[in-house]
């Protein structure tokens, strides 16, 4: 997980602290390396201290959560996080 992090207020008043997080692909690409791309993650602010209090960068997690829009804007929502070993 990388650590870049920014704290938002939300359209419904509630704040949220996003996180970045690096995904490595499971296919390689033409010449055999793996595609890394990175996904922008929105944790209501509980969560968001949890994860700062605990969790450094390179922690691998799982998140399930959902995807949001808002305007043309989509946001993918963090409802609970999975640490992994």
């Amino acid at each position: 997980m990388k650590s870049q992090t920014s704290k938002v207020a939300d359209l419904q008043g509630g704040i949220y602290h996003a996180f970045d997080i690096e995904v490595i692909k499971n296919f390689r690409e033409a010449d055999f390396s793996f595609k890394t791309e990175i996904y922008r993650i929105h944790l209501w602010q509980g969560m968001a201290a949890e994860v700062m209090s605990f969790r450094k960068i390179d922690d691998n997690i799982a998140v399930h959560g959902r995807i949001e829009k808002r305007g043309n804007d989509l946001m993918l929502i963090a409802e609970n996080l999975e640490y992994l070993a």
